[in-house]
């Protein structure tokens, strides 16, 4: 279904060995272990996760301002 197809995803999903920080310096460094189940169903389709995508400190915030990512 999604062979070849790229994705991103946003930076409070689990992608096994991609940072998982949620933004925060607190979670600093923390990498997933394991894959969230969405990320497993886009895997299973076929698609390539390409990398993750910013979000606002915890997902608190409605701008996308990261203290550590800009």
């Amino acid at each position: 279904m999604l062979a070849g197809a790229t994705v991103g995803a946003k930076e409070s999903y689990q992608v096994k060995g991609m940072s998982w920080t949620w933004s925060s310096p607190k979670y600093r460094g923390q990498r997933a272990g394991v894959d969230t189940a969405p990320i497993v169903r886009y895997r299973e389709a076929g698609a390539a996760i390409l990398g993750k995508t910013n979000i606002p400190e915890l997902v608190a915030s409605v701008g996308t301002v990261s203290p550590l990512f800009g």
